[in-house]
């Protein structure tokens, strides 16, 4: 059984194939404002490189935000149209609890991902219960909310072997509701 991994929530173009929980073959690669021109090219090649085609993947493991609109909406377009086409079943998770699965602590904690001016965070429990929700903080801000928290700032990449166990416990999602967490609000 082979799953696809996608994360392109930043600048960074994050793709591997697992294989029995582990990571046969990656790319990881900088591919700022380019992941629809790259993405579905990389994960062709990815699978090249592997000797397998789309129906050798089982499932797919797409990560939903927070990040830029045209990141997230690349990753998860994906996800959706080779889960919907080909029957593969999608677990979707977003980089703030994906990070605070890999992080051992004895105290509450926070985790983030960044742009330039603040700080997406979620807070959670030693453990990894979320509390409460998702805030987008600016940068001027962000030290009151530590407060009583340790800080974890965003890690470029997650081991996904590590949390892979984690990650297929979790309930696989209707493609259709796969819901991106964007950075920055879209004003309509």
């Amino acid at each position: 059984m082979n799953d696809l991994y996608i994360d392109t929530h930043n600048q960074l173009l994050n793709l591997a194939i697992l294989k029995d929980k582990k990571i046969i073959k990656k790319i990881s690669l900088d591919s700022t404002n380019s992941h629809s021109k790259l993405t579905v090219f990389k994960i062709a090649e990815l699978l090249n490189d592997c000797k397998l085609s789309v129906e050798d993947i089982k499932n797919i493991i797409v990560v939903n935000g927070p990040g830029s609109f045209t990141g997230i909406r690349v990753g998860i377009t994906i996800a959706k149209t080779l889960g919907y086409c080909k029957n593969i079943n999608v677990y979707s998770i977003d980089y703030l609890y994906l990070q605070a699965l890999v992080i051992n602590s004895d105290s509450n904690f926070i985790t983030s991902v960044s742009d330039k001016k603040g700080y997406f965070i979620g807070k959670f429990t030693k453990d990894k219960k979320r509390i409460g929700d998702y805030t987008y903080l600016k940068k001027e801000d962000l030290e009151k909310e530590k407060e009583g928290y340790l800080f974890f700032e965003e890690m470029k990449n997650v081991n996904i072997e590590s949390v892979y166990d984690k990650i297929k416990r979790m309930k696989k999602v209707n493609i259709h509701d796969i819901n991106p967490i964007y950075i920055k609000k879209i004003n309509v």
